[in-house]
């Protein structure tokens, strides 16, 4: 009888653990992160070499990409990990020289520019700038 009993426990104690193990995204305590492309904009024409960066709403994790000569890019969380992590982001895009990009796009207050990436995507976003936006 006990010995039936401490099977039972046993059993139970290795069905909490088992459901448990799926309440965390990751085991190391990283966040689910989701592949992520999309495509940049102004007025119509694609922006090369604008950096777009997505950051959580909820915890302010961020991830960065860079548009091509097409005005597509693709997001990376951290080096060797592509995608951003999966959840609601503030996005901001922003460009170097020249400033091809209206520099509202570039605060993340002032952008209006949001994305929702899932774990089963697809994640692809496309941002159509406009050259008079305005702060």
């Amino acid at each position: 009888m006990l010995q039936m009993r401490s099977i039972k426990f046993f059993i139970a104690v290795i069905g909490v653990l088992l459901v448990c193990s799926g309440c965390s995204s990751r085991r190391d305590g990283s966040p689910e992160v989701a592949k992520v492309t999309g495509s940049v904009t102004l007025d119509g024409t694609p922006v090369t070499d604008a950096i777009v960066r997505f950051e959580t709403i909820a915890s302010g994790l961020q991830a960065n990409g860079m548009t091509d000569d097409e005005g597509t890019f693709r997001m990376m969380y951290k080096r060797g990990i592509p995608g951003a992590p999966v959840g609601e982001h503030y996005v901001t895009i922003s460009s170097g020289e020249g400033e091809k990009v209206p520099a509202i796009y570039s605060e993340r207050e002032k952008s209006g520019l949001t994305a929702v990436v899932t774990a089963k995507g697809p994640n692809h976003f496309q941002f159509d700038l406009k050259a008079s936006a305005s702060p």
